[in-house]
């Protein structure tokens, strides 16, 4: 204030020393420069207020775009935990979705193993050794049917390749006089038996058994009582012959 009024009376010095003095004078000049060097000075300040002014502006801009800064950043981590959230929760449901496929795939195969019931079968005949003793085994040695490949020929046991239910028949052919107990075993349990024998002639004699086999057990037929270290079996290729077959009826699982 003190300045503005300062450069007021200067001016009103200048209007009243100009009728007094000449035009040319060294007042003159001076007061001319002085009244140059005071408008410079008013430009200055104005200019000084309007780099204020912007430079206020600037700083204001500046805060508030640091404001919008921090709140896209707050919004943008929100939005990550959002789609962290649910990326979790998309993986968890997709392992859901993974463990009952897994499951159904299992089912499937599961009805197919049980529909699809494998060929299995065989049938030999003629005993290689027609002398009985208890708890022998009656070996079969001709082997004319083996789907499964699972009758072993060398000590006539039949060995089941999957679990089931199976059918499964002997003929054991007796000389005249000869009385004796044969069986059907699977794991040393008998399954089905018969008490076989004819005084007068030479006879065959058919059990059967069906029965749920494991897979891997034994099947067998042996004499389990009444037989004696001798000739026992009868064995002709014209009238009739020892035999031992089996057939898988249905697959289990």
């Amino acid at each position: 204030m003190d300045r503005s009024i300062f450069i007021v009376i200067l001016l009103l010095h200048s209007s009243m020393t100009s009728v007094a003095e000449p035009t040319c004078s060294k007042f003159h000049y001076e007061e001319q420069t002085l009244e140059k060097m005071i408008r410079q000075e008013i430009k200055v300040e104005n200019m000084n207020s309007d780099m204020r002014l912007t430079e206020q502006r600037v700083l204001d801009a500046l805060e508030k775009l640091k404001t919008e800064r921090s709140a896209y950043i707050k919004d943008l981590m929100k939005k990550e935990g959002d789609i962290e959230v649910l990326k979790t929760k998309m993986d968890e449901e997709l392992k859901r979705i993974d463990e009952k496929m897994d499951n159904f795939s299992k089912e499937v195969q599961k009805i197919q193993e049980l529909v699809l019931t494998p060929i299995i079968a065989f049938k030999a005949n003629k005993a290689n050794d027609i002398s009985l003793g208890n708890n022998k085994v009656i070996v079969y040695s001709n082997i004319i049917l083996n789907t499964g490949d699972s009758y072993n020929k060398d000590n006539g046991m039949f060995v089941a390749p999957v679990s089931g239910l199976y059918l499964f028949t002997a003929q054991v052919c007796l000389k005249k006089s000869v009385w004796v107990s044969i069986g059907i075993v699977v794991n040393d349990s008998i399954v089905s038996k018969a008490g076989i024998g004819e005084n007068v002639w030479e006879k065959c004699y058919t059990i059967d058994a069906i029965t749920a086999v494991e897979k891997g057990n034994e099947v067998l037929v042996k004499c389990t009582a009444g037989c004696a270290n001798s000739d026992q079996l009868y064995e002709s290729i014209t009238y009739a012959t020892n035999s031992f077959s089996g057939v898988l009826i249905h697959k289990t699982v």
